[in-house]
């Protein structure tokens, strides 16, 4: 039965208009902003369609309040996650995981937010309250890398913008873009184990970019590519094969042969470190590409 407008004066009034809301939430994540109808919406709400336009004016208006409720919704969940007692690094998986969750949770979140997605690229964006409620998440998860910096578990000097930027398209992207997911991890995206996967991986991925052994990598990276840029030979090999395939143990056997006569060049650090194999492959592909090979010497038949 449709209602009439002002029936039980305020709270009526915005109990129909929640009414609206959800019934239209499901409608235009099922068929998009150009397939939903406003007939249908109405219908389900049990109001009139004049009273969907007396409202929201037309079917974008109403469309662009079920975006901004979500975000409402979204945003406030995650600002209010009572992390703050948690090690940093435990917080900020709280945080990645309530990230995937709140999809996970939520079967029509992704389509919405995928529609979402494209209004906005073709639409100027009103003020709503994902931008107003934005700054306060960058600054619940600049706290939380705070803490983890001061604690030895994070790197310092990350940028919550960024950060949270790569996080949520890292994390959602399971649901926003099923057909690539699927394609490319392998792995049915609407399934329990797919999801179960994909929430540790995704979760894992943006705790090892933020912690401060990654820092340590990239630091010992750059100081062996100085190391070796230094060096008269451009690679360090030794004689230990671990790391490295039987036919580039062959065929770098001249160049190592000479290194090793060489009254600068340190045995000690080698090819059993997968850094240096790394250097030694990027090299030798580089010289046969250039048809200028390394040190003389005869290929390997086959």
């Amino acid at each position: 039965m449709a209602v009439k407008a002002g029936e039980g004066g305020e709270q009526g009034k915005r109990n129909t208009m929640n009414r609206l809301l959800a019934a239209a939430r499901v409608e235009f994540a099922r068929k998009g902003l150009a397939g939903a109808r406003v007939e249908e919406i109405a219908r389900e709400a049990g109001v009139t369609k004049q009273l969907v336009y007396h409202y929201y004016n037309s079917k974008e208006g109403l469309f662009v309040a079920v975006l901004d409720e979500s975000s409402d919704n979204i945003m406030s969940e995650l600002v209010n996650l009572n992390v703050e007692e948690l090690s940093p690094p435990v917080a900020m998986r709280a945080v990645l995981n309530h990230f995937f969750d709140q999809y996970r949770l939520d079967p029509f979140l992704g389509s919405l937010a995928l529609e979402g997605i494209r209004y906005h690229d073709t639409h100027e964006t009103p003020r709503n309250h994902f931008l107003e409620m934005a700054p306060k998440l960058i600054a619940k998860l600049d706290a939380i890398l705070l803490r983890g910096a001061a604690s030895g578990d994070f790197r310092a000097n990350i940028n919550p913008r960024l950060l949270l930027a790569s996080a949520s398209l890292v994390t959602t992207g399971w649901f926003t873009n099923r057909y690539s997911m699927s394609a490319l991890a392998g792995l049915d995206t609407d399934s329990e184990q797919g999801m179960a996967t994909w929430r540790q991986y995704s979760a894992d991925f943006v705790l090892a970019s933020i912690s401060l052994g990654a820092e340590k990598t990239s630091t010992a990276f750059k100081h062996r590519s100085h190391t070796l840029a230094q060096s008269p030979f451009p690679v360090r090999a030794c004689s230990r094969r671990r790391w490295v395939s039987p036919h580039l143990w062959r065929l770098t056997l001249p160049l190592r042969e000479q290194a090793r006569s060489h009254s600068g060049f340190s045995v000690g650090l080698g090819i059993s470190d997968p850094l240096y194999s790394a250097f030694l492959r990027k090299y030798l592909l580089t010289r046969l590409a250039a048809n200028r090979p390394a040190m003389p010497f005869t290929p390997p038949p086959g």
